[in-house]
């Protein structure tokens, strides 16, 4: 499925097409091969799908779904820029995320790629 030409925000769209078939009980967990929506804002997609519970299937190995560099002293982690001092454990989140086994640990993944929006670079 195509949902928007490249250079558009493709999370929003997405979510809209996932969010049905989710609700009728036609989506599982992982259940879908995230190419083009890679490059969705974690807030307008890949959160919201770990809200529902479900987790993409993404295409980009588990070593780059955390840090995948540094530009002008901003961290680029999981698609977004932070602050340099963000602390590890929320830079791993995303690895954690991928390992853990039990909902407990889910629960505490999902709280630590959330906090990461604190350190989260702002456009002005």
């Amino acid at each position: 499925m195509i949902l928007h030409p490249p250079g558009t925000e493709p999370g929003p769209a997405a979510l809209r097409a996932i969010q049905p078939a989710f609700e009728r009980g036609l989506v599982k967990d992982p259940f879908c091969a995230d190419r083009g929506i890679t490059q969705a804002k974690p807030h307008n997609l890949h959160l919201q799908l770990l809200k529902l519970g479900l987790n993409a299937v993404k295409h980009y190995n588990d070593d780059k779904v955390d840090r995948q560099g540094e530009i002008r002293g901003m961290q680029l982690v999981g698609g977004e820029f932070y602050c340099p001092l963000m602390p590890t454990p929320l830079i791993t989140a995303g690895a954690t995320y991928i390992d853990i086994r039990t909902d407990e640990d889910r629960a505490h993944a999902l709280n630590l790629i959330q906090s990461r929006k604190d350190y989260q670079t702002k456009i002005k």
